[in-house]
């Protein structure tokens, strides 16, 4: 696995995005981190480039601009990562199929640590997802808040339209689709959407702990995929 390779298009990539952008970057590469453990674990068959679960498969490499939004730290599609990097493609497809053969989870500790000390030193840290969610694979609530500002939601019409959600469960169809506007709903959904990913992950198990870093980033815990019906 050429480690070397995928840090410089990942410094690359952190170091010339920001906003929305960089949360894309963060949540995507959150996600290659799940997959590769996954494939090295054994508690996924990857065959060429196709990832295959229980309940579903992916092509990593047809469809990697999803991985995100299957496992990242938020699943929102405004979080899909895009094509325009085909470096960053390349040698994350690569280390996808070298972590396939090898099946050494050591390894992808080292290319793990390698990329944690990168995100840490070059994605600053009023934009640092990435690490908020590194720990727990969740993000912590003025997290969350942040990430509702890129995705271009207001985080106090969230908390107006909470209220708005609360009640209208208890009253009939018809009463809830007269009392909510187009533009309150899609508020509604966007929050309900974050937060019902992170009570997913609060609910799978924990993959393992890790030594503390050098950057004192704390121990790393992973999850194991577990399908949930919520």
């Amino acid at each position: 696995m050429d480690v070397q390779a995928i840090r410089q298009a990942c410094l690359t990539i952190a170091t010339g995005v920001t906003g929305l952008r960089s949360l894309q970057f963060q949540n995507h590469l959150y996600g290659c981190f799940i997959v590769m453990e996954d494939i090295a674990q054994g508690t996924v068959e990857l065959s060429g480039t196709v990832l295959r679960t229980p309940t579903f498969s992916i092509d990593l490499e047809a469809r990697f601009d999803e991985i995100g939004l299957h496992y990242g730290f938020i699943t929102d599609t405004q979080l899909r990562w895009g094509a325009e990097n085909e470096e960053y493609r390349q040698c994350w497809v690569k280390a996808f199929q070298a972590t396939g053969h090898e099946k050494k989870i050591e390894t992808v500790d080292g290319m793990e640590d390698v990329l944690i000390e990168l995100v840490t030193e070059h994605i600053p840290a009023e934009s640092s997802f990435f690490s908020h969610a590194l720990h727990t694979g969740v993000l912590p609530h003025e997290w969350i808040d942040k990430a509702l500002a890129l995705l271009g939601i207001s985080t106090a019409a969230t908390a107006t339209t909470a209220t708005t959600v609360t009640t209208a469960t208890t009253a009939t169809t018809a009463t809830a689709t007269t009392a909510t506007d187009p533009e309150d709903t899609s508020t509604v959904w966007n929050r309900a959407h974050i937060e019902k990913t992170s009570l997913k992950r609060r609910l799978r198990l924990t993959r393992r702990a890790r030594p503390v870093f050098k950057k004192h980033l704390g121990s790393t815990r992973r999850h194991h995929y577990v399908p949930i019906a919520l």
